[in-house]
C-alpha cells in the first residue's frame, strides 16, 4: 500500500489481512514547507471577479484552481474565459486519455490555468504550480492537504489562497486549527488597490471564444462594473 495519506478504514483493512507487514513513513512535513497560505473573505456571487483578479495581479507559473463539483469546474473555465484568461478543466467526466492529454499541456506551458475537481488533487506531480486556489473549500481537512500539496514542491515556494463565504466558516475552521493559525485574511480591496492595471485588464478583457459556449442553462456571472475598493 502506498498513499500519501492513510485514512483509518484503509489502515484497519491492511492489518486484518496483511501479515507482519513492514511500515514506512515519510515526513512530507507539509507545515514547515515555503507555502503561504492566505483566505479571502468574498460572497458567492464575486467569486469569479475576485478570482480573475488575483490572475491577473499575482505572477505567477501554472495556478490549480479547484472547484468542489463537475460542473462547477466547467461554468468557471467559461467564466473565467469571459474575463480573457485562458483556461482548461480537468474533472473525472472526461475520459482518461483526453485527461492525460490537458495535464501534459499543462506540463508544457500551452495554458497557465487549471480549474479541477480533487480528481487532481492526488497522484499528480506537475511542476512549476505557483498558486493553489481553493475556489471552494473541500468539506475534508485531507482533501484541502492534498489540494494545497501540489504546490511548494521538492524545496520551491507557492502560495494556497481560499475563497470564504459565510458558509464556509465550518470548512475553514478545521484548517486554521491544523496549521496552528497560521493562515493569513486577505484584503481584495487593497489588491484592487495595489494592482488597479489588473482590475482594468479584467474590466476591458475580450472574452475568449470558448466563453461563448453553452453553460449547461445556467446564466454567465456579470459583474456590476467590477470590484470597488472601498472610499
Amino acid at each position: 500500500l502506498l498513499s500519501a495519506t492513510m485514512q483509518r478504514d484503509v489502515v484497519r483493512l491492511a492489518q486484518k489481512y496483511l501479515q507482519n507487514p513492514v511500515e514506512f513513513r515519510v515526513d512530507a512535513d507539509i507545515k514547515g514547507r515555503q507555502l503561504k497560505q492566505t483566505y479571502y473573505m468574498v460572497n458567492g456571487r464575486e467569486k469569479p471577479l475576485a478570482l480573475a483578479l488575483l490572475l491577473k495581479a499575482f505572477d505567477h507559473d501554472l495556478a490549480l484552481i479547484f472547484c468542489r463539483t463537475k460542473r462547477g469546474s466547467e461554468n468557471l473555465t467559461h467564466m473565467l474565459g469571459r474575463y480573457g484568461i485562458k483556461s482548461r478543466y480537468l474533472n473525472g467526466d472526461l475520459p482518461q486519455n483526453k485527461r492525460e492529454h490537458i495535464v501534459q499541456d499543462f506540463k508544457d506551458f500551452k495554458f497557465k490555468v487549471l480549474v479541477a475537481t480533487d480528481v487532481a488533487s492526488r497522484g499528480l506531480h506537475i511542476d512549476f504550480v505557483s498558486h493553489v486556489f481553493n475556489y471552494e473549500l473541500p468539506d475534508q481537512l485531507e482533501n484541502y492537504i492534498h489540494r494545497i500539496g501540489r504546490t511548494a514542491r521538492a524545496g520551491k515556494s507557492g502560495d494556497a489562497i481560499s475563497f470564504v463565504s459565510e458558509q464556509d466558516f465550518a470548512y475553514l475552521r478545521p484548517i486554521r486549527s491544523y496549521f496552528e493559525g497560521k493562515i493569513e485574511q486577505g484584503d481584495l480591496n487593497k489588491i484592487a488597490e495595489k494592482f488597479p492595471e489588473a482590475l482594468k485588464a479584467i474590466q476591458t478583457a475580450e472574452p475568449l471564444p470558448h466563453s461563448e459556449e453553452p453553460m449547461e442553462g445556467r446564466r454567465p456571472y456579470r459583474s456590476g462594473g467590477g470590484y470597488r475598493p472601498r472610499s
